[in-house]
């Protein structure tokens, strides 16, 4: 069985201090990674997390990949990221941009709670069908 994880800097490995770790590190790290080796059910991982990612930009990609590939024999997890935290949808390339500080502010017209439990009840109805 695949398992396939979506999330943050937490899912992707990233540690900052006290000096930022490698992309290759952070995949070996990674405790995706790790379940696939520890584990004798998952044969192979997929690891999408990144570092700065809203709970928006997770949604997305959970949903793009469920469009997109065939995901018979695989386990979706799903790792939620800091409520406040913002990404924005670029029209001209069709992709969430993540930005670093980005995050919901006086200027931000809408109920963070609701708007995050709406994305997370929606994946999960998405992943139930």
């Amino acid at each position: 069985m695949k398992l396939v994880v979506f999330g943050d800097s937490f899912v992707e490995g990233q540690i900052k201090l006290p000096k930022e770790n490698k992309e290759r590190e952070r995949k070996e790290i990674s405790f995706v990674n790790q379940m696939q080796i520890a584990s004798d059910i998952f044969t192979s991982s997929e690891n999408y997390g990144r570092r700065g990612s809203s709970n928006e930009y997770i949604a997305h990609q959970v949903y793009t990949y469920l469009k997109n590939n065939d995901y018979n024999n695989t386990f979706i997890l799903v790792v939620w990221s800091g409520p406040a935290r913002s990404t924005y949808y670029d029209m001209v390339t069709e992709k969430y941009v993540l930005e670093k500080n980005l995050t919901n502010n006086k200027y931000t017209h809408y109920d963070i709670n609701f708007r995050n439990e709406m994305l997370m009840l929606g994946i999960q109805e998405t992943l139930k069908k």
